[in-house]
C-alpha cells in the first residue's frame, strides 16, 4: 500500500515538473518614445564588441532579424548603410535558489497515528504539526538578453538619439542558452512596442 500511494506521488511530481519544464516564463520590460516602425532600415550590432565576428551572435541576429522585419522594419545586412541600428546583448549566469515546499499531511498520518514517514528521508520517523514543509536548494541559470534601438546617425555619441529599449530576464533550469535564445527574442517583441516604463511577465510554451 506504501509502495503503491509513493509511486502515485512519484508520477503526480513528475508531472508537475514536466508541465513546467514546457514553459518559459520571461519579465520583460520596454521603454520607447517613437510611433511603430514604418520600413526603416536597420542594422543589427552588438553590445560587446568581443561578439563582433561571433558564430553565437550571428545566429542570435538571424532570430533578431526575422522579428525586426515581422513588426515593420527592414533589416540589412553588417555594414550596410542603416537608418536605425539594434545594439544586442545577452548573458547568463547561475544562482543557487532554495525552495520550500508543501506536503500532504494526510499521506503522513494515513499509516501513522501521531507520527509520520517522509518519502524524502528513508528510515526517519517523527511527530509533525502542520504545516508540512520540505526544503531544497538547486542551481537555477538567469537569462538575459538586452535589445535597444537607435538612430544610425550619432549612435556612438552621447547625444544619441534612443527610441526603443527592452530588457527579457528568465530563471530556468537550462543552461543552454542556445535553446533558450529563441522564447528570449519571441517575449521581447511581444505586442510590440509594449507599454513604455511597464514590467510584464510573459509566458511561452516551449517547443515539443
Amino acid at each position: 500500500m506504501k509502495k503503491t500511494v509513493y509511486i502515485i506521488l512519484g508520477i503526480i511530481f513528475a508531472g508537475m515538473i514536466t508541465s513546467c519544464a514546457r514553459d518559459v516564463d520571461c519579465e520583460v520590460v520596454t521603454f520607447h518614445n517613437r510611433p511603430l516602425p514604418q520600413g526603416e532600415t536597420i542594422r543589427i550590432e552588438p553590445i560587446n564588441k568581443a561578439n563582433i565576428g561571433s558564430l553565437q551572435f550571428a545566429d542570435y541576429a538571424k532570430l533578431i532579424s526575422t522579428q525586426l522585419r515581422s513588426i515593420g522594419y527592414t533589416p540589412v545586412g553588417a555594414g550596410e548603410d542603416a537608418k536605425l541600428i539594434a545594439e544586442i546583448d545577452y548573458d547568463i549566469s547561475t544562482s543557487l535558489s532554495r525552495i520550500r515546499t508543501t506536503t500532504d499531511p494526510y499521506v503522513h498520518y494515513h499509516f501513522y497515528r501521531g507520527r509520520y514517514y517522509t518519502p524524502y528521508y528513508y528510515g526517519y520517523y517523527g511527530f509533525a504539526a502542520p504545516p508540512y514543509y520540505r526544503e531544497y536548494s538547486e542551481t537555477v541559470y538567469n537569462r538575459s538578453l538586452t535589445i535597444n534601438i537607435v538612430e544610425a546617425e550619432g549612435a556612438s555619441t552621447p547625444t544619441r538619439k534612443v527610441i526603443f529599449e527592452t530588457s527579457v530576464t528568465s530563471t530556468g533550469r537550462e543552461r543552454n542558452l542556445n535553446e533558450i535564445m529563441p522564447y528570449l527574442v519571441t517575449a521581447a517583441f511581444t505586442n510590440f512596442p509594449g507599454e513604455s516604463g511597464v514590467s510584464k511577465i510573459i509566458t511561452i510554451e516551449k517547443d515539443q
